[in-house]
């Protein structure tokens, strides 16, 4: 991240003979899923608001070798490190506004299929409180009873005594972390 971040001849380097050679279907594709480590193909769909992504993935496996599966059963995609911090770093210099809502997309998605934690830590990095109060409210005790302590705590240190003074659930999920 440093390097891609600071280094000018990296990031040049990345942009002149990597990346303009991508049509600016298959860019657009990288830059939404470079906020993700990893993506399946249905969450890919649902960043890139397109079904036939994993289309796109494949052909920048086999092609490329800048995109690699991942893990059994229903694989993951995984963009390469330094291309991935690359690209998440233009993104969020260029288009914030388009990385929150990323990370909200996302975040929705991981809840929908019951990956809760990582759903959180999308709603966190959206930057969206109502999101993240919703998530919370609506999955904390399967977070606690799934020992998510800290996570809890951290949300609870995020949304601040105000919020959670308002909502007695929050109140009790923060207060039952905390125990």
């Amino acid at each position: 991240n440093d390097l891609v971040g600071t280094d000018r001849a990296m990031s040049d380097y990345l942009v002149e003979e990597v990346l303009n050679a991508f049509a600016p279907r298959t860019r657009h594709v990288l830059d939404r899923l470079s906020i993700c480590e990893t993506v399946s193909a249905p969450l890919a769909a649902a960043l890139c608001d397109a079904p036939d992504v994993g289309e796109v993935l494949d052909a920048l496996e086999r092609e490329t070798g800048l995109v690699y599966r991942t893990g059994a059963g229903q694989p993951g995609y995984v963009v390469e490190p330094l291309l991935r911090a690359h690209l998440l770093a233009d993104l969020r210099r260029r288009h914030p506004e388009v990385v929150m809502s990323l990370h909200e997309c996302a975040a929705r998605w991981f809840a929908a299929q019951d990956m809760l934690s990582t759903a959180v830590d999308h709603a966190v990095a959206s930057g969206s409180e109502p999101l993240l109060v919703d998530l919370v409210r609506r999955h904390g005790l399967l977070l606690l009873a799934a020992g998510e302590h800290a996570r809890l705590r951290d949300v609870a240190a995020r949304l601040g005594p105000d919020v959670l003074s308002g909502d007695p659930m929050l109140a009790l999920l923060a207060a039952t972390a905390t125990l």
